[in-house]
């Protein structure tokens, strides 16, 4: 008593798959090139350990988990509000933070910032940069161009750095 379940199961999603790239078919996608694959799209803050775990991904997606879609693009790294130390005994080329969005959309390119200077642009999932620690307080934000080329952007994450 009491254990039904109360909504449907929204973690399996089908998608439309073109079969010559392996990619997203799209509307102009010829219909016998077109199969369907279902994925399991976990929340954003499971979606990097589904990866590490071998558990498939939609192709080009970097997509929203349920209850999320009202963010069309939300950082997921580096957390808010996270405090990082640099170490003096390693190489400050090897400290580096992992920069990770995830998006309500087929995302095509993402371009990360920190203090309002592009870092980088990624062009393929799991769409990650790589930022070098430097003393002080910054702010990351991300824009990302989706498949019908809108541009999104996200909230600023501000995380400090202490040496």
């Amino acid at each position: 008593m009491g254990t039904a379940p109360t909504a449907y199961d929204d973690l399996y999603r089908e998608f439309a798959i073109d079969k010559r790239t392996g990619g997203l078919a799209g509307p102009g996608t010829p219909g016998e090139y077109v199969t369907t694959q279902v994925y399991l799209v976990l929340p954003p803050e499971a979606q990097e350990w589904a990866r590490q775990n071998g558990i498939p991904q939609p192709p080009g997606e970097a997509t929203a988990g349920p209850g999320e879609a009202d963010a069309p693009l939300r950082v997921t790294s580096p957390d808010a509000n996270t405090v990082y130390l640099i170490s003096p005994r390693m190489p400050i080329e090897s400290q580096l933070i992992p920069l990770r969005v995830t998006a309500a959309g087929v995302v095509r390119s993402v371009t990360y910032y920190v203090d309002g200077a592009a870092v980088e642009t990624v062009t393929s999932a799991p769409f990650e940069a790589w930022w070098m620690l430097a003393v002080g307080t910054h702010q990351v934000t991300a824009e990302a161009r989706l498949a019908g080329g809108e541009v999104v952007r996200s909230e600023a994450v501000e995380f400090r750095v202490e040496q």
